[in-house]
């Protein structure tokens, strides 16, 4: 047991394996857990997956291939609007863990944009 907790703490992420137990437990013990369903009704889950929308190509992207100049005009500024807002949001998360966790090391600005540029 020693050894499997590290190797499968590597391969599964422990929260969802937490989770997971839980869940498991919870049903074969029969414990009482309000459910999603309890919240939202038996109806809101009929049909299972067939009710999901099926996946489709959004037609903006076919204006790519006619017209990739317009395409990028109308998209460019949004997606360089939505890069600035997740990097200060980071950037803001940053500052608050720093004074959160007050033990004299300080989180790199530099290596947070490069990182947000990567992602």
């Amino acid at each position: 047991l020693g050894r499997l907790v590290p190797r499968l703490t590597r391969a599964v992420p422990p929260t969802l394996a937490a989770v997971s137990l839980v869940s498991v437990l919870s049903s074969v013990l029969k414990l009482p857990a309000t459910t999603l369903a309890d919240l939202a009704g038996k109806e809101a889950f009929a049909g299972g997956l067939k009710v999901l929308p099926s996946f489709k190509v959004p037609a903006a992207f076919s204006a790519l291939k006619t017209a990739p100049a317009a395409f990028l005009k109308v998209v460019l500024p949004y997606a360089a609007t939505m890069a600035c807002v997740g990097l200060v949001e980071s950037l803001l998360t940053l500052q608050l863990v720093d004074g959160i966790a007050d033990d004299g090391n300080r989180g790199s600005t530099r290596q947070e944009c490069i990182g947000q540029g990567l992602g």
